[in-house]
């Protein structure tokens, strides 16, 4: 479940810091936009993993009896989703 989250992760900070470096005409990104680009692919990072590593967690402390593989999305984006 990781892997996506992962991939998001590394494919933004690159994004991000190959950017600064062609916006700024710099050979290396500095510390203070490092640490930005880390903070914003973190970010990223957990949009992509959280709703999954979600769906884990309430699989497994939810009685066996209770979900059951759909069930368990469609109960979760349920109780997730805004009311309109």
């Amino acid at each position: 479940m990781n892997v996506p989250a992962n991939g998001l992760y590394f494919v933004s900070y690159e994004i991000l810091t190959n950017e600064y470096k062609r916006r700024f005409n710099r050979p290396n990104v500095d510390l203070i936009p490092a640490i930005i680009a880390g903070g914003l692919a973190g970010i990223f990072y957990w949009i992509g993993g959280m709703p999954a590593d979600v769906l884990k967690s309430r699989l497994q402390s939810a009685n066996a009896a209770t979900f059951f593989g759909i069930e368990l999305a469609n109960a979760v984006f349920r109780q997730l989703a805004p009311d309109f």
